[in-house]
């Protein structure tokens, strides 16, 4: 069963990453729906455990988007506002305007490790080595 959810969530979500516009001339409006169902088939899949062990290998650098996903999201304007202002100078070519998205990500990605290294990991530290308050019990004293 989760092999079938798996290969069905991975094809939709695959043909919909290379046409899109064939989803939305057959499904109209809902046709992002097709993405978001699929999407869901290999989360679940996936926490079922489906691919387990091919996912796991060589994904370290993939997985940490993941760990840093809340530092990338804060931060990630940082890179893409000036990109943006660079593509525009450079004359916008739409043909291959998908290549900026390359360092747009991998900029983000370094800009997320620093804001995780130098601000998320030692709040956290500070947080969790302050001393606890006392709770004084009233049936005690």
């Amino acid at each position: 069963m989760r092999s079938l959810i798996g290969v069905t969530g991975a094809i939709v979500l695959s043909s919909y990453l290379i046409n899109a516009p064939f989803f939305w001339n057959i499904l109209g409006s809902i046709g992002a729906l097709a993405l978001t169902i699929s999407t869901a088939f290999l989360l679940i899949a996936f926490s079922w455990g489906w691919m387990a062990d091919y996912t796991t290998r060589g994904t370290k650098w993939l997985r940490s988007f993941g760990f840093m996903s809340y530092e990338i999201y804060l931060s990630h304007m940082f890179v893409v506002f000036p990109l943006i202002a660079l593509f525009r100078i450079s004359g916008g070519n739409m043909y291959i305007g998908w290549l900026w998205f390359v360092p747009a990500i991998s900029l983000s990605w370094i800009l997320g490790y620093g804001v995780e290294h130098l601000l998320s990991r030692s709040a956290d530290r500070r947080l969790r080595d302050r001393p606890k308050p006392q709770v004084i019990d009233p049936a005690t004293t």
